[in-house]
Order: structure tokens, then C-alpha cells, then sequence
């Protein structure tokens, strides 16, 4: 037989012996147990005065409970009879006392933060300093605040953005919480190139611009991620079975122009050299990398997709996400090429236009691969 009054007791005692600033302290009002668990006893009055005022019986004693002043919480009585049953509401030891509704630590788990708190804003900048082995970057988010907060707000599959990434603390938070919860969230950095002082340590540490910065914290957070993770295999003896799956790449992107060829003539402006010269409608500096993300950006893939480079039939071919997207951007694609390409089935495949003898070699390209890979859809930049 489980004494609850001692529990109680004993759960009371424990509260106080409790080191001042200790977490636990903040919940010493849940200080009664029964059988559902720890709870503390709530206010059971109709909020603001003018409740009902029905008699109560105390289950021990048989005689009415004193009536809370603002009367009871509910005007039915049933539903108040019917929550004595099931054991929702807290009596004295006699009718003398006001009886209170049972609020359950369980029940608490999940509930509003607070919209103020407070934290040693030097702590993180020290942090920094540690990681960079300098001072490189004043002012820094604090990392360990941010995890708190995309725990609460996302999912473990969510994308967390960051429009003023500064030096990349976002990035930071969302693979320590990744480590630490086992979740998949992805994070985007946005930061303009913005210059450092020449003067300032980050310059003369070669950080020429914030970018830089944020994408050598990175690297270096998730190198000490890995080093603390194990380390804590080796501490919980677990190192032999120990395996890190978790993804720390990252992908750089810049903002550029588009990659085709600016057009801003009229029609009777044209002259053949001009046309000769639109014939590769790709402007000449861009790379074929350049050609994958637009691509892939027009084909509403995420750029975290995974991206092979191979070789078929003698020609280089970008292979994104397996056989989602194929690109192939090389000269000289013939017939020859597209039976090779059709042994692979892409979901996906695109050329360049220049890539192609004419039209004619385009078209048989084309009606080929739609007989041999019939599932393939074709595009052409």
C-alpha cells in the first residue's frame, strides 16, 4: 500500500533542500502525489466573483465543504460531482477548507514561455572567441538561446532562415540541436558580403568580408560537434558502437545575374554579328555548376540535394538526387549519346542548346530518348 501522505511529505522536504537558483525550484508549488502523479492544489473559485454556491460534501467527514466566496468554478453541479469521482479535486482534511482543483505536472509539459528572460550576453561572445581563437565577430547571437528557441518552434524536418546571419550563430544552434535531439532541420544563412574594418582582428585574421566569417564558424561548430559527440560515446562507454550519421555539409551560394545573355535590342537593331553572337543565348563566364543550380532552382529542387559528377559515354553529366536530374552541358550531343543516357532512365534531363549539331540532331535527340526512356522528360537552355 503506497503511503501519498508521506510522499508528499517527503517530495516537500525535497523542494527545500534544494541550492537556491536550482531549475526544479521554479515547480515547488506541485508539492502533493497521488496515484496519477505530482500536482499542486488550484484555485477551484469562479474567476472575477458571482459563481454558483451549491453544497459540496467532504468525502470523510459527510458534511458540506466551506464554498469558495466567489463561488464555485463550474455552474453545474454535476460536472463538479463528476470530477470528485474521477478524483480531479483536492480536499482538506475536513469540511473546513476550501477544496482545489488538481493541476498535474504532466499536464504542464507543454505551455507558453515566457516573453522575458534573462541571460549573460558575455557568455556568448566568449564562446566565439574560444571557436575562432579570437576576436573576431562582436556581438554574436547567443547560440544556446537560439537552440531553446527553434526547439520550441519547429519541427525536426524543418528549414530554419536567417535573413541577418551575421556570423552564422542560426547555422550553429540548428546542428547543436540536431546532435542533441537526433532531428534533420536544415538552415539557410543570408548575409551580405558587408566588408570588415581593415583594422579589426577579423581582417587581419583573413576574414575579408562577415561571409567568410559565418562560413568558418560553421565549419568549426560542427567539427566541435563532432568532437563532443565523441567524446560522450567514450564517457557512456559506448564508443565501440558509436556513429555519427548526422550532416554537417553546406553548400556557398552568391547572388549573380542570370545566366543567359541580356537582350535589350529592338528587332530592326540586329545586325548578323549580334545574331552570331546570341547564338549561345549562356553567358560565357558562367560554369557549368552555375547551369545546375539554375536548373535545379527552375525545377523547384532544393539546392541540399545531392549532386554526382559522372561520366557517360565520354561526356561530363551532373547527377542530381540520383536519376531525379541529369545535366549534361558538353558539346556534340548526337544519338549516340542518348542511347547511353537512356540505359540510366533519368526523371530528368537537360542540354544546352549549343550542345546540339542543328535542330535536326536536337529532334532525333529528343523522339530517342522518348523511345527508349519513355518516363525521361527533356529540356533544353
Amino acid at each position: 500500500m503506497i503511503d501519498y501522505t508521506e510522499l508528499t511529505s517527503q517530495l516537500k522536504q525535497w523542494y527545500q533542500n534544494l541550492a537556491d537558483g536550482h531549475p526544479s525550484k521554479a515547480h515547488k508549488h506541485y508539492n502533493h502525489i497521488d496515484k496519477k502523479g505530482i500536482y499542486f492544489p488550484a484555485d477551484i473559485s469562479w474567476p472575477g466573483g458571482g459563481g454558483p454556491k451549491y453544497e459540496i460534501m467532504h468525502p470523510i467527514t459527510k458534511l458540506p465543504v466551506k464554498i469558495p466566496t466567489r463561488g464555485w468554478i463550474t455552474p453545474d453541479k454535476n460536472k463538479m460531482l463528476q470530477w470528485i469521482d474521477e478524483d480531479k479535486v483536492h480536499f482538506g482534511k475536513d469540511e473546513n477548507s476550501v477544496p482545489c482543483l488538481k493541476k498535474y505536472l504532466y499536464d504542464s509539459e507543454e505551455q507558453t514561455p515566457y516573453s522575458v528572460f534573462y541571460q549573460d550576453g558575455r557568455a556568448a561572445s566568449k564562446r566565439l572567441r574560444t571557436l575562432m581563437s579570437g576576436n573576431i565577430f562582436d556581438f554574436p547571437k547567443d547560440e544556446i538561446v537560439l537552440v531553446e528557441l527553434i526547439e520550441m518552434l519547429t519541427d525536426s524536418e524543418d528549414i530554419i532562415l536567417d535573413f541577418f546571419a551575421g556570423s552564422s550563430t542560426s547555422a550553429h544552434a540548428v546542428m547543436q540541436l540536431n546532435s542533441e535531439d537526433g532531428g534533420n532541420r536544415k538552415y539557410i544563412m543570408v548575409q551580405l558580403p558587408e566588408a570588415t574594418d581593415e583594422k579589426s582582428e577579423a581582417s587581419k585574421a583573413g576574414y575579408k568580408n562577415i561571409c567568410e566569417i559565418g562560413k568558418e564558424r560553421i565549419r568549426r561548430a560542427s567539427q566541435k560537434i563532432k568532437e563532443d559527440k565523441v567524446e560522450k560515446a567514450k564517457k557512456d562507454g559506448l564508443f565501440s558502437d558509436f556513429k555519427d550519421e548526422q550532416d554537417y555539409g553546406f553548400r556557398v551560394y552568391r547572388l549573380d545575374s542570370s545566366n543567359m545573355q541580356d537582350v535589350y535590342y529592338k528587332p530592326q537593331d540586329y545586325n548578323q554579328l549580334q545574331l552570331d553572337l546570341f547564338a549561345d543565348n549562356v553567358k560565357e563566364d558562367r560554369t557549368a555548376e552555375d547551369l545546375v543550380t539554375q536548373v535545379m532552382l527552375d525545377w523547384g529542387l532544393p539546392l541540399s540535394l545531392p549532386i554526382e559528377r559522372k561520366t557517360i559515354s565520354g561526356k561530363e553529366v551532373y547527377a542530381v538526387a540520383g536519376d531525379s536530374l541529369y545535366c549534361c552541358f558538353d558539346d556534340g550531343i548526337d544519338e549516340d549519346f542518348a542511347k547511353a543516357i537512356a540505359q540510366e532512365k533519368p526523371l530528368r534531363i537537360v542540354f544546352r542548346d549549343k550542345g546540339f549539331k542543328d535542330d535536326t540532331a536536337k529532334e532525333n535527340v529528343k523522339q530517342l530518348l522518348k523511345q527508349l526512356s519513355g518516363g525521361t522528360e527533356m529540356r533544353v537552355i
